[in-house]
C-alpha cells in the first residue's frame, strides 16, 4: 500500500471538501508536511509512466545536485517507436518540438514543496505547470547531457482518445494560467506546420499517419473542451 504525498494546499482542500472539523487530524498532517520540508538531502524524480532512464541517470543528477543545483532537466535523447502509427507520432513530436531542453525532473524536495509542488487540478499537464513555476522562481537548474531518457512513443486507444479527451480542458487551464509563455504564437504554429509539410514531402508514406493522429486528436480535444469534463 502506497501512502499519499500531501501538500499543504491539498490538506486544506481535503478538509474543506469533506467538511471535517477534526483539528487534530488536519494539524497532524500539516505538522508532518512541515517536518518533511525541513529534511535535507532528499530529492524527487518526476518521471512519466512511459519514460525510462539510463543507468547513469541518478548518479549524474546526484553529482550536479551536490554542486549546488536545485534541479536537473534531462533531454529525451532516444525514442522507442514500433509500428506505423508509433513512428508517425514520433515524427509529429519532432516536428512540433525540434529543440527539446526537458522539464525539471530531478528536483530537491525542499524546492518542490516551496513552489507548491505539482497542481493536482492540472492532471496530464502538471509537469509543464511546475516547469513554468520553477523557471519564474529563478532556481538553479542543470541540463544533463551525459545521461538520457528513453520515451515510449507507442500508440494505443488511450493515447489517441482517452488522454486527449481529459487533457484538453487542463491544457486550456494551463494556457490561461501561463498565457504569456505557454501559448504558441501564430509564427510558432506556422513553423510547426512548415516542418510537418517539409517532412511529408520527403517521407510521403507518413501522410496517412499524420492525418489520422492529428485529426483524431483535434476532434477529441474540441469535443472535450465543448463538454468541459470538469463539470
Amino acid at each position: 500500500m502506497t501512502r499519499r504525498i500531501w501538500s499543504k494546499n491539498g490538506v486544506i482542500n481535503w478538509a474543506v471538501n469533506v467538511g471535517t472539523t477534526r483539528y487534530d487530524i488536519v494539524s497532524k498532517l500539516l505538522r508532518e508536511i512541515s517536518e518533511r520540508e525541513r529534511q535535507g538531502g532528499c530529492y524527487l524524480f518526476l518521471l512519466d509512466s512511459d519514460e525510462y532512464m539510463s543507468e547513469n541517470m541518478l548518479e549524474s543528477c546526484l553529482k550536479h545536485a551536490q554542486e549546488g543545483y536545485e534541479c536537473c532537466s534531462i533531454r529525451i535523447e532516444h525514442n522507442w517507436a514500433s509500428g506505423y502509427l508509433a513512428v508517425s507520432r514520433y515524427h509529429i513530436r519532432k516536428c512540433c518540438t525540434p529543440v527539446e531542453t526537458g522539464y525539471p525532473l530531478f528536483v530537491s524536495k525542499a524546492t518542490y514543496w516551496k513552489l507548491g509542488g505539482q497542481d493536482e487540478k492540472l492532471n496530464y499537464v502538471e509537469d509543464a505547470d511546475f516547469a513554468y513555476k520553477f523557471d519564474l522562481s529563478g532556481g538553479k537548474v542543470f541540463h544533463v547531457t551525459e545521461a538520457f531518457l528513453l520515451h515510449d512513443e507507442n500508440v494505443d486507444l488511450r493515447w489517441i482518445v482517452y488522454k486527449p479527451f481529459f487533457a484538453a480542458p487542463r491544457e486550456r487551464d494551463l494556457i490561461a494560467r501561463w498565457k504569456s509563455i505557454a501559448q504558441l504564437t501564430p509564427s510558432e504554429r506556422l513553423d510547426n506546420y512548415k516542418r510537418m509539410f517539409q517532412f511529408l514531402l520527403k517521407q510521403p508514406k507518413f501522410i496517412f499517419g499524420f492525418a489520422f493522429l492529428l485529426g483524431t486528436r483535434f476532434l477529441t480535444r474540441r469535443i472535450a473542451r465543448a463538454i468541459d469534463t470538469t463539470r
